[in-house]
């Protein structure tokens, strides 16, 4: 299920083998506006925009049992820290 993220193409298949890149060189950030700046004040790079995980396709993976690799978990809003979310069966 979360091979077919687009996160872990990216990460899998064009950055280590088209770009050759390692992931300390890459910068993360969910503002498009901010990586476009930074772009611009870099005069250099390539930018990729990812869709986000839509919910059935999180909650497949969650049920699986499956982890989701790093950077595919951003959520906003965000849950306030120390809130334990549990799905009570009726």
């Amino acid at each position: 299920m979360w091979i077919s993220l687009d996160a872990v193409l990216l990460h899998e298949f064009i950055l280590p083998h088209i770009f050759h890149r390692q992931p300390q060189e890459i910068i993360y950030h969910q503002s498009p506006e901010y990586l476009l700046k930074e772009y611009k004040k870099r005069n250099s790079g390539v930018i990729f925009f990812l869709k986000g995980v839509n919910k059935k396709h999180f909650l497949d993976i969650c049920l699986n049992g499956e982890l989701m690799p790093q950077k595919t978990t951003y959520f906003y809003p965000k849950v306030p820290s120390g809130l334990v979310i549990y799905k009570f069966s009726p």
